[in-house]
């Protein structure tokens, strides 16, 4: 019914438009036979021919604005490169003058010729650490040099021209100090350069006039610009350079003949001194060529940073621009009318594609998705929270992981608002992190921060959070994303850190230990208030004072000149890196004028890789005067027991003396008629005399308290004169032996501390052999080497005299031998011997430098060595023992 209607109404307008053509058909000649449609046709035709040109006409304008507008930015900033590399090259001179200066200052002419080599090597170092100085002068006002390092030849004894025109311009009253000198040659062949000088006023001693008296010279070179230069340009046909106020050229980044000046376009902007730093000269005339021209001032220098364009570069690239957008506006017109029967096929294609594109965005939201699950496992493994804030929704987003580093339920640690997330912190930590959060700018979006979190257990997170804030255009702020670091175990060890440190405080002032660090690579030593109390006389604490300084010296001076010699030893040792530290007992001066000992420990903590010389060395200072006294005091108690032991024999030996002297005197009065038996027997009354009065001085001499002091020792008469004293104290059941080879060279020991271990070693021998027996004293020179097997291959290397003693007495078990040098420890009764023989001699063999060591079995006698070091050639003859000297008259 429809299509019926359809048709009939189509019959109805075709039988109209038949009417109406048969009345157009029958108008007058020269009428017009366009109708309304063919002009809307004409008119859409003329419109799709002229749109495309208009279009290409706008697109071609908007193409020479947008190069153009592109040019002068890249220009400008070009300019400003050349500006920023040029103030560096500037700043680095006048910062290499100004080191040469305060080098120099206070010197007179005279002086600086004097120290010549001295000051040139100064003046290297200065160049080397600034390593774009190529050289530096100095020049006296009348021109000649008095110091050259490095760089270009300065002509004929400094008096070239350009040489005096700065010169000249130093001399200008109110000039500045800084000078930048036009480009020049000192001499023909030459390399070209300008230069940075700096006025030197008033050296000391020496008058001046027009206000300076010399010159410190740095020439730079325009072939090391040149490169430099070059990788400044935005564009090969840019030119770039430094250019002077007074418009002169001092260097490009291409090459010119000196001198040159830049276009009056260029200078007259430069002569105009504009309020802003950048002027563009948008047609500077450059020999015949026009060019876009930029300059920037270098601040505090009367240089330009430069850079230009030709117009012609310019116009090439529109060209360029228009000739690419004429290839596709032409063919995209011709395609213009394909488009439509192609809408058809494309909806088709559009629908396939469609659905490849679903498939793809559901793989993609897999990666997706698996990605998010990679940054979570690694924000897991780091323990690491991410944090997001959306302005917008005014919510804060967690990652998953911030319910088990914070201890929350799930869905209250991934999203809640930001007051929550506040309140969770500790109370201690929201202000600051409120303060931190308002003061978020545009200008200064980041922030970094450590917070603390409780957690519901009662235990605290500690998080290092690290942000930044993202504005909107308006500067109202859009989102703040941050990353929590969970730093809770970095925390705690730094609290069992301190602690540690406060425990080490605690127990070094309680055993009256000071710490000290000597820092060889910076010449610096530091002692902390315990240290410094040790040392005394005002040593600063906590303080790095130089090794060099009169701190140091005053203490080196207040070592006992006794000691300076083994410190000095120790320390040229550890210094040199021949040693891995040092323990030394000293000596210091008191305020008092008396002497306190003093006990420095030290080790190497840091050498350098490369020369294995240390770096750093650690240690600790301890008073030990009172330590000293209580030794001393027990070395007279070991003599007091000694003499004790000895005391029953030298007892007898002296009645015998005694009773010589008796029976003489009674034999001289009986025959006191007979000159030649009076004779005979004053001689006998005179030899026991002596030989009580040699018992009694070396009783004496071993008994006195005398400051321990090591010296060369006769080894040999050493053990004769102890067989002597031990002869008739031992008894007459022990035989001693002494078996000492003559020529044996000295050894380096405390007298009375070797004697009172060897007669405590005696006496252990006796004690030892009940019934009698032999007593070996022994003495010969050891070498120990490097891998020796002997039984001191604990010692180091070097030359010792070994010391034996032995007897035949009935030895010591396994057990025993264990425990034998154990203080205290003593197979004697109760009340009889202290148990400190052993560990006396061997703490005394150690402490001198040597070893010790024992051998026993049940059975077969007990041996005792003692390896003392033997002492340097150059000490001269060895001193007599103690123990034979006479007894002070009385």
């Amino acid at each position: 019914m429809q299509k019926r209607e359809a048709a009939t109404d189509a019959h109805r307008v075709g039988s109209s438009a038949g009417r109406s053509g048969a009345l157009r058909a029958g108008r007058a000649p020269g009428s017009s036979t366009q109708g309304p449609a063919s002009r809307w046709a004409t008119l859409f035709l003329i419109f799709c021919c002229v749109l495309p040109i208009l279009l290409m006409a706008v697109s071609a304008w908007q193409s020479w604005r947008d190069i153009r507008q592109r040019a002068e930015v890249e220009v400008e900033r070009s300019a400003l490169a050349v500006a920023q590399y040029g103030e560096r090259v500037l700043s680095l001179r006048a910062m290499a003058a100004a080191r040469v200066a305060d080098a120099l200052r206070g010197l007179a002419e005279t002086e600086i010729r004097a120290r010549q080599a001295d000051l040139q090597a100064r003046l290297q170092a200065i160049l080397e650490e600034l390593a774009w100085a190529e050289g530096a002068y100095v020049l006296n006002r009348d021109g000649v040099v008095l110091l050259t390092v490095r760089g270009p030849s300065m002509g004929r004894n400094g008096a070239a021209t350009p040489h005096h025109r700065i010169l000249q311009a130093q001399a200008v009253g109110g000039s500045p100090r800084f000078h930048v000198s036009g480009v020049h040659a000192d001499e023909p062949g030459a390399a070209f350069h300008f230069a940075v000088s700096l006025r030197l006023d008033d050296p000391v001693g020496e008058p001046t006039r027009d206000g300076f008296a010399a010159v410190v010279y740095l020439p730079i070179l325009l072939d090391s610009l040149m490169p430099q230069l070059a990788a400044l340009v935005a564009d090969n046909d840019d030119t770039v350079g430094l250019v002077r106020s007074d418009g002169e050229v001092l260097a490009r980044n291409s090459g010119f003949v000196p001198p040159a000046r830049v276009a009056d376009a260029v200078s007259a902007a430069i002569g105009a001194e504009p309020p802003a730093a950048m002027r563009i000269a948008v047609r500077a005339e450059m020999g015949g060529r026009h060019y876009l021209a930029a300059l920037y001032r270098i601040e505090g220098w009367p240089v330009y940073g430069t850079a230009a364009r030709p117009m012609r570069a310019v116009v090439e690239q529109w060209l360029q621009a228009v000739a690419r957008q004429l290839l596709i506006g032409v063919p995209a017109s011709l395609l213009l009318l394909g488009m439509a029967f192609a809408v058809r096929q494309a909806n088709a294609r559009l629908a396939g594609a469609n659905q490849d594109l679903e498939q793809r965005v559901a793989a993609r939201t897999g990666d997706l998705a698996e990605s998010r699950q990679r940054l979570i496992r690694a924000l897991r493994a780091g323990r690491v929270i991410a944090l997001e804030y959306d302005a917008g929704s005014g919510r804060v987003f967690r990652s998953p992981n911030a319910a088990e580093i914070l201890g929350l339920p799930a869905v209250a640690a991934c999203e809640h608002s930001p007051a929550a997330l506040l309140a969770g912190l500790d109370p201690r930590d929201r202000r600051r992190v409120l303060t931190a959060l308002v003061a978020l700018t545009p200008e200064r979006p980041d922030f970094a921060l450590r917070v603390r979190h409780p957690r519901p257990d009662g235990s605290a997170v500690c998080l290092q959070v690290q942000g930044s804030a993202k504005f909107g255009a308006n500067g109202r702020l859009h989102s703040v994303s941050s990353l929590a670091h969970d730093l809770t175990a970095e925390a705690e060890a730094e609290a069992g850190r301190r602690k540690a440190e406060l425990r080490l405080r605690a127990a070094t002032e309680g055993a009256g230990l000071g710490i000290y660090e000597i820092d060889f690579e910076r010449g610096l030593a530091w002692f902390d208030a315990r240290a410094a109390e040790v040392l005394g006389s005002g040593f600063p604490a906590d303080t790095w004072v130089s090794l060099a300084g009169p701190e140091w010296a005053a203490l080196e001076a207040s070592i006992h000149p006794d000691d300076r010699a083994a410190f000095s030893a120790a320390w040229d040792a550890v210094a040199s890196g021949g040693a891995e530290g040092w323990a030394e007992e000293t000596r210091l001066r008191r305020p008092d004028g008396g002497w306190r000992w003093d006990w420095c420990h030290g080790s190497v903590a840091e050498r350098d890789p490369a020369t294995g010389r240390p770096l750093r060395l650690i240690g600790m200072l301890q008073d030990i005067t009172e330590r000293r006294q209580l030794e001393a005091e027990l070395r007279q108690a070991q003599k007091l027991e000694a003499l004790g032991s000895l005391a029953g024999g030298i007892a007898h030996d002296f009645n015998n003396v005694l009773q010589a002297v008796a029976g003489a005197a009674s034999l001289i009065q009986r025959d006191a008629g007979n000159v030649a038996a009076i004779h005979r027997r004053s001689a006998m009354l005179t030899d026991a005399v002596k030989r009580g009065a040699s018992i009694t001085g070396r009783l004496l001499a071993f008994a006195r308290r005398n400051e321990p002091r090591a010296v060369p020792l006769d080894a040999a008469e050493l053990l004769q004169g102890l067989k002597e004293v031990l002869a008739a104290a031992l008894g007459s059941r022990i035989t001693i032996r002494v078996e000492a080879a003559p020529g044996l060279p000295p050894l380096l020991a405390e007298p009375q501390q070797l004697q009172t271990a060897l007669i405590n070693l005696a006496t252990n021998a006796r004690d030892a052999m009940p019934g009698g027996g032999i007593l070996t004293l022994a003495a010969a020179a050891e070498r120990i080497d490097e891998g020796s097997d002997s039984e001191a291959k604990a010692l180091g290397p070097g030359a010792y005299l070994r010391i034996t003693v032995g007897d035949t007495g009935e030895g010591m078990d396994a057990a025993t031998l264990a425990r034998a040098t154990e203080q205290f420890f003593t197979t004697k009764p109760a009340g009889v011997g202290t148990g400190l023989g052993l560990s006396m001699a061997k703490a005394f063999a150690r402490q001198s430098g040597g070893g010790f060591a024992i051998a026993s079995a049940p059975g077969q006698g007990t041996t005792v060595t003692l390896w003392l070091p033997q002492a340097a050639t150059s000490t001269g003859a060895a001193a007599p023992c103690c123990a034979s000297q006479p007894a002070p008259a009385t």
